[in-house]
């Protein structure tokens, strides 16, 4: 499940998305993945948000877990490689 929020920090166009795995009640924090300070002032733009999303998202319909059970692979530029199509 993704879901999206805009967190309310100083930048007004600031977006959040939260990555779960098989969502279910009871599921702990733990267990979701954050991707915030997505924005055009000095955040991780909406291209790179995007792609950071897909990125996990193919990693966790591969691997299962979401939340501290999902792990981000960036460069030394910060873009995230993808372990599945090494792209």
């Amino acid at each position: 499940m993704l879901g999206g929020a805009r967190l309310g920090l100083t930048v007004a166009d600031s977006l959040g998305a939260y990555l779960t795995c098989a969502p279910h009640p009871g599921r702990r924090n733990s267990e979701r993945y954050c991707i915030s300070n997505i924005h055009t002032h000095g955040g991780l733009d909406y291209a790179g948000g995007a792609r950071k999303i897909a990125v996990l998202s193919r990693q966790a319909f591969r691997l299962g877990p979401t939340g501290t059970g999902l792990k981000e692979n960036a460069d030394s530029d910060g873009m995230l490689a993808d372990p599945v199509s090494g792209a």
